[in-house]
């Protein structure tokens, strides 16, 4: 479990990183999304990996505290 707490967080990290990366720029290239076709509710790609990075680094945390469970083996 450590090993994937550590792996989703780096990787989590990286997703923010580039998130308010191209929040800082403004990257978008045209391509806003319109969420549930509400026509009012429009994410930029900084926006969707800063989300994507969040849910990213809750599993991370989740698998960090997890305990590891031991077998025990009767003999």
């Amino acid at each position: 479990m450590r090993r994937i707490a550590i792996i989703s967080g780096i990787l989590g990290l990286l997703i923010v990183a580039d998130g308010i990366f191209q929040q800082i720029t403004r990257y978008n290239d045209g391509e806003t999304q319109d969420l549930l076709h509400l026509g009012r509710v429009e994410l930029s790609d900084g926006v969707t990996l800063l989300i994507s990075g969040g849910v990213v680094l809750i599993v991370a945390l989740i698998a960090f505290l997890m305990p590891e469970r031991k077998v025990e083996t009767k003999k």
